[in-house]
Formats: C-alpha cells, structure tokens, sequence
C-alpha cells in the first residue's frame, strides 16, 4: 500500500517528557499533506487508556500506530499489536526513550516523521511479565525499581531528580536472595538488583546488555550487587563502553523463560512503570512477535 493511502492513529502522551506537543501537531498537519496520509490521534489522560485505545482500533483500521511519548507510551500502543501485521512507529518525545535508543531511531522531529512514513518492518521480541505485563526494553528488581518508584513521585524530573533518589536508595540499600529457575537450571544470587533484558541499553545510554539483541527470541537476566561505593564508581565506565558484563560482581544468564524468586515482595518496573511489589515473577520470551518501524537501510 502506498503512503498516499495509509491511515495512522497517533497516539500521543501529552505529558510525556515534560514537552509541549504543540510543535508536533504542527509537523504532523505538514507531513500529512506532503505526503498524502490520513490520521487520527488519541490523546491518553492516564484513566482507561488501554480500552479506550482498544475500542478505536476495533472500529477502525489502521495502517501504522504510532506511539508519541516515552516508553510507557511504546508499551501502551503494543499492547494491542502484539501478533498484528500493523505496525508501531515511534516519536520518542518522553523523559525515558530506551525503546527508541535501541533502534537507533532518530529524535529530530521531522526525521523521526519520516520514519514513521518511509521506515521499514522490524520484527522485535517482547517478554510477557507474570502473564499481564508486557516488556519491550529493559524491567528489573530491586534498586533501580525502587529509584524509579520515589522518581515517579517526584516534581524534579530528568538526571538530576533521578540521581537525587539513586543516591538516597544506596544509602539504605541492601542485597536480595534471588533465586532464578530457567530451562535447565537453578541458580542463587545475591545483588542489589536483578534487570530483566531484552535489550542492551536504559534510554540514558548505560549498556547493562551488552551482548543482548531485542530480536534473538532470548532475554537475559543480570544480576548487580556493587559490594562498595568503590565498586559503583567503577561501573560507570564500563556501562558505557560495553564492558559490563566483565566485572566479576556483574552476572548474566539467557533464557528463554524464566522464574524469579525472592524471600521478601520486592518493587519491580517495567519499561519504567513501578507495577507492584513480588515475590514471584515469571518471565517468558515471545519471539519476533511485534512489527516496529525503523529508518530504511
């Protein structure tokens, strides 16, 4: 089908990134009529979103999705293209874009547009979270979802209000007794945190998956536990040059599914949304099972 035909459903995030949308309105009136598509937009308000988007696309078709906003936003518009041929574009306007970051989409708003319109089909896995959940990028246990949690609470946004509540966390914080039952076997750590991967990097860049693809039908789970403020400190530079995985207080493992297990109900997140505390959390791979669009080669 040709881009004069095509009908996409924008789905924007007003609030997402603390950007106003207005110049987005704007860009989407001009590349409408340059390039011949028609549209609509859903504006979510965080009350029903996943049925109220669900309704729309049961009465309509569409010919692309897009997801405006951060990756909650990703998360939301997948949700109802998981084994659909339509596919999700991305306009990665939020305070997290980590989806985004992985496939190299583009931020400027005019280029991210013309990935929306001229990009081609990227089949990408996506883990399904203790049956309810669903995780395009990176989710974990323990510390950083606990950072996540006093963030969202926050009127301080960006680095500097996350950094604030890290370094509050790690004041306090203490390791958890994980144990992770995968395929063929059972192992017992103790870490600060365990991050469910099905991609390499958190949208501010940090490799945490260095060897992790989002299309391989495997995810990893890492486990972390700095013994020391030193250790931390030495961490840093290896989460930037994809070294990670080398340091000896750093774990990996593939799976294909997965169990994990603690002692105690721990905060985890998903795609940077706090869903609740656990003490069980099961992890399941669903292979090449979401259409992305992504910039033509």
């Amino acid at each position: 089908m040709t881009a004069s035909k095509q009908s996409l459903l924008f789905v924007i995030n007003p609030i997402s990134g603390d950007r106003n949308k207005d110049s987005l309105i704007d860009e989407l009136k001009i590349q409408s009529g340059e390039n011949g598509f028609s549209y609509e937009i859903f504006r979510t308000t965080g009350n029903n979103d996943t049925e109220k988007l669900q309704e729309i696309l049961s009465k309509k078709h569409f010919d692309k999705v897009v997801a405006v906003g951060g990756d909650g936003t990703c998360n939301l518009v997948a949700r109802q293209l998981i084994n659909s041929s339509i596919a999700m574009g991305i306009i990665p306007l939020g305070s997290a874009n980590g989806l985004a970051s992985e496939l190299t989409l583009p931020t400027n708003l005019y280029e991210a547009f013309q990935t929306v319109i001229n990009g081609h089909k990227k089949s990408i896995d996506v883990l399904k979270i203790n049956q309810d959940h669903l995780s395009l990028h990176l989710s974990d246990i323990g510390l950083n979802a606990k950072v996540v949690e006093r963030f969202g609470k926050d009127n301080v946004r960006g680095f500097w209000g996350y950094a604030k509540h890290f370094f509050s966390e790690l004041k306090t914080a203490k390791p958890v007794k994980f144990k992770l039952i995968s395929e063929d076997k059972i192992i017992y750590r103790k870490a600060h945190m365990a991050v469910i991967a099905n991609a390499s990097s958190y949208g501010t860049g940090a490799i945490i998956n260095p060897q992790g693809k989002i299309d391989d039908g495997m995810f990893e789970v890492i486990f972390v536990r700095p013994y020391s403020f030193w250790h931390l400190a030495k961490m840093i530079i290896p989460f930037y040059t994809r070294k990670i995985h080398t340091l000896d207080y750093v774990n990996t493992i593939s799976c294909t599914e997965a169990v994990i297990q603690t002692p105690k109900m721990q905060v985890i997140q998903v795609d940077g949304e706090v869903i609740g505390r656990m003490d069980k959390i099961s992890i399941e791979c669903l292979p090449s099972c979401l259409q992305v669009l992504v910039q033509a080669m």
